[in-house]
């Protein structure tokens, strides 16, 4: 492969020969951003976006949850132990950003090993850089689904993660730089998944079963090598107590989650919904394994749709997550960005996944977005089983 035909390299992000050749420019630079070649369902959903982003600025206070994450940086410095400690965390964000109800730092000590050099920063400085790589990193890893680049930045689920200070949009990026590599790095792929896996966990909740659906079993081993060095990193900066502490703290978080209206509302899983309903919940996580699982499976078993596979991993995960937020919907941003938007009815699904925020239902824009990826998938699968006019003759022959 020549080394103009890559799909990325962290050399070819950071030094670009000429700007025609790099990729970040060619990003920036192509037709989403040239209004005279908009069509007017790009345009409409635009406008529908940018909407949603006013409203999400008038209501949501910036770094709301960067604080939880530069609070536990901090005192991973003294006592990591203490990152888990409830009612210390909740009181230490009070200066950052007022009056809070409790707010957890609820990330495995491995996370703290981005989150402490950060913490070393000010308040302010810290969230300013985070958001910067962040959008960076996930705009350049969006670059191979060939998303409107618009429409992907002003997404409000992703203005939403950036908003509050998430670190979705960082761990995403991961995700889709791993993508891009399956099927020509593997060993590097498994790389980047296990470092989005040490930091946000229940998005890669289905990247075991994928891989191995897929056969990808060298990404596998990587990463599972990669997640035992960062855990034996964290573990050795941090110390056992750290894990203990975190571990303890998983069923405290628990009940604050099924408890607390306010994050029950805007929870994006199946699980919650069965909670506020007054169902089982465990029914739900039970009746969504039969269904991702086998599907996320067959996604990399059976095409390399990237877009498609981004879906039934990220969104398949946060289905059969018990917790999972609103914002997470993030995830999807680089398939919806890359639909091809020409009629419509085109419109739907895009609406549907952006208004969800709003409504306390975002399970429906996850769904909406999940079940055009099985679609697609059954779609493909059907083609690729179906002899064409030349096969057929071939086989008479």
């Amino acid at each position: 492969m020549r080394k103009d035909q890559r799909h990325w390299s962290f050399k070819r992000f950071f030094h670009c020969e000429g700007r025609e050749n790099c990729p970040t420019f060619q990003f920036f630079s192509s037709r989403a951003f040239n209004p005279k070649k908009w069509s007017p369902i790009v345009i409409g959903l635009l406008v529908l976006f940018v909407f949603l982003d006013a409203i999400l600025f008038s209501i949501f206070k910036p770094a709301t949850d960067w604080a939880p994450l530069w609070v536990g940086g901090q005192l991973s410095w003294t006592s990591p132990r203490l990152a888990y400690d409830t009612e210390l965390v909740s009181a230490l964000q009070v200066p950052l950003v007022g009056a809070t109800s409790d707010r957890p730092f609820v990330y495995p000590p491995s996370a703290l090993l981005l989150f402490a050099p950060l913490s070393t920063l000010s308040f302010p400085a810290a969230f300013l850089l985070f958001s910067v790589l962040s959008v960076a990193l996930f705009a350049r890893a969006a670059r191979p689904f060939k998303p409107q680049p618009l429409l992907l930045l002003v997404a409000p689920p992703v203005v939403l993660a950036i908003l509050a200070g998430q670190p979705t949009i960082l761990v995403v990026a991961l995700i889709l730089f791993g993508l891009a590599q399956l099927d020509q790095k593997e060993g590097w792929a498994g790389v980047l998944f296990a470092m989005a896996a040490m930091i946000k966990p229940p998005l890669l909740l289905l990247a075991p079963i994928a891989l191995a659906g897929g056969g990808y079993w060298r990404a596998l081993l990587t990463a599972g090598a990669t997640a035992t060095a960062i855990g034996g990193a964290s573990l050795a900066v941090f110390g056992l107590d750290a894990w203990l502490a975190w571990l303890s703290a998983l069923p405290a978080f628990k009940v604050l989650v099924t408890e607390f209206e306010p994050l029950l509302r805007n929870a994006v899983t199946p699980y919650a919904m069965f909670v506020r309903m007054g169902l089982p919940p465990y029914f739900a996580t039970a009746c969504a394994a039969l269904v991702v699982i086998p599907i996320a499976w067959l996604s990399f078993a059976k095409t390399r749709d990237m877009r498609i596979r981004l879906v039934t991993l990220a969104g398949g995960a946060l289905l059969l997550s018990p917790y999972a937020m609103n914002y997470e919907l993030a995830a999807l941003a680089p398939a919806v960005a890359a639909l091809r938007l020409e009629r419509i009815r085109d419109l739907i699904m895009p609406a549907i996944w952006a208004v969800s925020l709003f409504v306390t239902v975002s399970l429906v824009g996850l769904l909406a977005v999940y079940a055009w990826a099985v679609v697609q998938l059954v779609s493909r699968w059907h083609d690729a089983a179906v002899p064409t006019e030349a096969d057929t003759i071939c086989l008479r022959t």
